[in-house]
């Protein structure tokens, strides 16, 4: 699933490059910060937390309390969550980066000339 939504992202950008779409710009942006302000939340960490069976047990060769295991846990938890944040950042990177890019197939205008796009 996570190959088939980068694909996706992928070509929405190039078209967006491409063609210079402000609607699908807005778009992308819009779905990027979405993503984020939903990955930021604890709940899914928690939940994976409470449910595995790969609990941190010990550190630094010294067998932790239960209490303190949990916790590690769930640290270690949040940042593989946080950890998926990569991509939208890069899409908005790449947003605002990408007019900066001269568009494929198209000549840049000289100062003057109506645009015929």
């Amino acid at each position: 699933m996570d190959w088939l939504l980068l694909a996706i992202t992928l070509i929405l950008l190039m078209a967006e490059w491409r063609w210079r779409l402000g609607a699908l710009r807005i778009f992308i942006a819009l779905a990027a910060g979405w993503f984020i302000l939903a990955s930021r939340d604890l709940g899914p960490a928690t939940r994976r937390a409470l449910e595995t069976k790969d609990r941190v047990t010990t550190r630094w060769d010294m067998n932790l309390k239960p209490y303190v295991s949990g916790v590690l846990t769930m640290q270690r938890e949040a940042e593989a969550s946080m950890a998926d944040m990569s991509q939208p950042v890069a899409v908005l990177i790449w947003l605002s980066v990408s007019p900066l890019l001269p568009p494929i197939g198209r000549r840049p205008l000289r100062s003057g000339q109506p645009d015929r796009a």
